[in-house]
């Protein structure tokens, strides 16, 4: 127990309100915590059963069956022979020796004798010491009835009490139950105003930011003085901040429209809590966040350093300082700083500063050696931060130490039973036509199916975790440092085969495309899915351009039979799954993922088999589809027996092409020469045609199926060259660095891949386009397509 949280017998339990809000309440270790096995249902109680014997009677009910070990018979009568100053000099001695129970065995025996107030509340305070916060608040139930002129202080105590109670019970993941003892201390008279913000910092931290928002615009509207307003306007701020960020590489619920909605408000709110309290170095940090996700990176640089001038020491601020600087590719300066935090900052959370400096400054510098080593030590070395396996009730460890070990690369595959699918091709590698800064030139990976006997699988990262080893690199990729968070809570366990189609960066249309849907047509097509009992995915809001393909799959694949019999179950992140058979399709680098010809960039791309089983599917789909007449494009958009078909791929956001309509001009200025058409996103399912399917990945399939060229900046609408058969693909590159996963999808797919210089940009900038540059792309296309249009058979599939 934590000396901090101690006190003396017969002293006031609160002297002032406060409530420090992190994962845990300061007074309870993780152990501690993870030690209690359940809380009962003992508190709030109706107002009829308030009565003294009946409240009395639950206390008791908890000695016999909480405190069994101290409440026996013998040791009460003990103390009942003692006399009170005896007891008195025991508890207090016990006190002192951290000895609790037994110092609340002595004060209860005092209570019935004397009924004293002061008793009663150290009483509540010693089992809020070990956990029995439901059992502490029928102790105060008792004093308001005994002592109603102590109801201030009663209520008092009783909203640190709930308020810790809840705490733990967020930490057990008991949210509902939490929610409810919030619930009852709104009711209570004489509310304490900070109670709505200590709620929020609660949801917060156990990841209900919408909730927490709520709360605090409560605690805005009552609150009473201008510092408090400040309070409510920070938080805000900073919450509203986090659900208009991207949550990047996890499991959780992404959508952009809820995006968009708080990036608005904390536009303003933002605006207004620095306008207010420019001294306030987090309002500093929150216009840099607001800035960064503008892509305002200047004026970002400028508040963070402003953040970091008024708070020196935060690792934090720091830390995204230099997320920006790798924005505008200030390598040396990023360096610097990454460094600095890694100095400063603990041996928990190193592993996380590891990998973010890796990804960091990997798309900056090709095969950035640095960048390898920081990630793959992050991996290995996170494991190693976290409490030992069985403090999470994983005793059926390979190991005899209880520690966790890391199976990485081809190596995690020892874990589970092997079966290879395909093996490697050797090399992927193609021409580029134009100038890059990089090659084509790829060792190729292998497809196993891979078996995990009792695998345990938890987190916004969906971490799969056998025989105490925790699975990495199982495609050279993996986004372990800030996903693997092992728990206590008891896993729901799932007999029978289950098929892993989970994958961090799930709700990104290219790593949907390339890494989710090209494994599930492998299992489809070698024959897994038909094995399995059901597939373990994630709900729609979370990818549907995956619950597309799969109702694509069901409607006109031959292999839809396969379907019928399985069950879909969706992860959630907040559960924690037991699954007696895991079945997983990897792709594995033959040579590690840190050898010199693997750039950690590459790690997010499918064996080159997988992507022509995926692309030859959905053209066999799309056959069918026209067949039927059940496109969902208009006629005018396939492509005509005499012009080439060519898609511009536009985008907004990072990588969006600023004044980009000077060379769409030029390019719609050729009807004669070729078909035109621009890209986005597809149309709203209502304007499909009447009698089509109208699924929006269906669209792109049919779309680009018979697309001759496709061109555009790096970004999610090359993918669906994926869908293309025999096409050219023309790609505004990157600089100084281009991350090559769409030539190597080109390369896989046997396209032609053409890398256009005459504009670049950044990976987290804008390509500027101007007329020289417009000019130069217009007579790139010209040439290919007069090259390739007396050679191309335009017959319609």
């Amino acid at each position: 127990m934590n000396k901090h949280c101690s006190c003396a017998a017969f002293r006031q339990p609160y002297s002032t309100f406060a409530f420090l809000m992190i994962v845990l309440i300061a007074c309870f270790t993780l152990e501690q915590v993870l030690a209690v096995e359940s809380y009962r249902a003992l508190w709030p109680i109706s107002k009829s059963k308030r009565t003294f014997s009946n409240l009395m009677e639950i206390i008791e009910d908890v000695h016999s069956n909480e405190l069994k070990d101290v409440f026996t018979e013998d040791q009460q009568i003990a103390i009942l022979d003692l006399d009170t100053a005896t007891v008195v000099e025991n508890v207090n001695l016990y006190m002192g020796e951290e000895k609790y129970l037994k110092a609340y065995l002595g004060l209860f025996i005092l209570f019935q004798q004397h009924q004293d107030f002061q008793l009663l509340k150290n009483a509540a305070v010693l089992l809020e010491k070990v956990n029995l916060h439901n059992a502490a608040l029928l102790w105060y139930e008792m004093g308001l009835l005994l002592f109603p002129s102590q109801q201030v202080e009663i209520y008092k105590n009783m909203y640190n009490t709930i308020q810790n109670y809840a705490t733990i019970l967020f930490a057990r993941g008991m949210n509902d139950e939490a929610h409810r003892a919030y619930d009852h201390l709104f009711k209570l008279p004489a509310n304490i105003e900070k109670s709505h913000y200590n709620m929020a910092m609660m949801l917060e931290n156990s990841g209900d930011y919408e909730g927490a928002i709520k709360q605090l615009n409560k605690f805005k509207d009552k609150a009473h003085n201008e510092e408090d307003l400040d309070l409510a306007r920070t938080a805000i701020c900073r919450i509203s901040l986090r659900l208009s960020q991207s949550r990047g590489a996890t499991l959780l619920s992404d959508a952009f429209e809820t995006r968009q909605k708080y990036f608005a408000i904390a536009r303003d709110i933002c605006a207004e809590a620095f306008e207010n309290d420019p001294s306030n170095a987090q309002n500093s940090y929150s216009l840099g966040l607001l800035h960064r996700e503008g892509a305002s990176y200047e004026a970002s640089i400028k508040f963070f350093e402003d953040a970091l001038k008024k708070d020196p020491n935060n690792l934090e601020y720091e830390h995204q300082l230099a997320s920006t600087l790798a924005r505008v590719a200030e390598v040396e300066r990023t360096e610097k700083h990454i460094v600095n935090v890694m100095e400063k900052v603990d041996i928990y959370q190193r592993p996380q500063v590891q990998f973010a400096f890796g990804v960091l400054i990997s798309p900056l510098v090709p095969n950035h050696p640095k960048a390898k080593i920081a990630m793959h030590d992050a991996v290995m070395n996170t494991p190693m931060t976290k409490a030992p396996p069985s403090i999470y009730g994983l005793h059926d460890c390979s190991t005899e130490s209880d520690s966790w070990t890391v199976a990485v690369g081809a190596g995690a595959t020892s874990v589970g039973e092997v079966h290879l699918l395909t093996s490697s091709t050797g090399r992927v590698e193609t021409k580029i036509h134009g100038v890059a800064p990089f090659v084509l030139d790829f060792p190729d990976k292998a497809i196993n199916h891979v078996i995990f006997k009792n695998a345990i699988i938890q987190g916004s990262g969906g971490v799969i975790v056998a025989q105490c080893e925790v699975v990495a690199y199982m495609d050279a990729n993996t986004n372990l440092p800030a996903e693997f968070e092992p728990t206590s809570k008891t896993p729901k366990r799932y007999t029978g085969k289950t098929l892993y189609v989970l994958h961090p960066k799930i709700s990104n249309y290219y790593h949907t495309i390339a890494e989710v849907m090209t494994r599930f047509a492998v299992a489809l097509v070698k024959g897994v899915v038909g094995q399995m009992d059901r597939i373990l995915w994630v709900n729609s809001n979370q990818s549907p351009v995956l619950h597309d393909f799969v109702t694509i799959l069901k409607e006109f694949s031959d292999k839809a039979k396969e379907f019928e019999h399985l069950k879909w179950l969706e992860y959630d992140t907040t559960k924690r799954y037991n699954f007696t058979e895991l079945h997983v399709v990897t792709y594995t680098h033959p040579s590690g993922v840190i050898a010199d010809d693997i750039d950690m960039w590459d790690s997010f791309l499918p064996s080159s088999s997988a992507a022509v089983m995926l692309n030859q599917l959905s053209r066999d789909i799309i056959q069918r589809v026209r067949a039927l007449k059940q496109s969902p494009i208009q006629a005018k958009a396939r492509r005509q027996p005499t012009r080439p078909k060519v898609i511009y791929c536009t985008r907004a956001g990072v990588r969006s092409v600023l004044n980009e309509e000077i060379l769409l001009e030029r390019l719609r200025d050729h009807p004669d020469i070729f078909d035109f058409h621009v890209f986005s996103s597809p149309p709203p399912l209502e304007t499909m045609p009447r009698n089509s399917f109208r699924n929006a990945l269906l669209y792109q399939m049919d779309l680009f199926s018979d697309a001759d060229i496709i061109i555009g900046p790096h970004g999610a609408g090359l993918t669906n060259m994926m869908f293309s058969e025999d096409a050219i693909i023309m790609e505004f590159i990157m600089s100084p660095h281009g991350n090559r996963c769409f030539g190597y999808l080109a390369a896989a797919l046997k396209h032609n891949y053409y890398a256009i210089s005459d504009v670049t940009s950044t990976y987290f900038g804008s390509y500027d386009m101007t007329e020289d540059a417009a000019a130069g792309i217009e007579a790139k296309l010209l040439a290919i397509a007069m090259k390739i249009r007396p050679k191309r058979k335009h017959e319609e599939l």
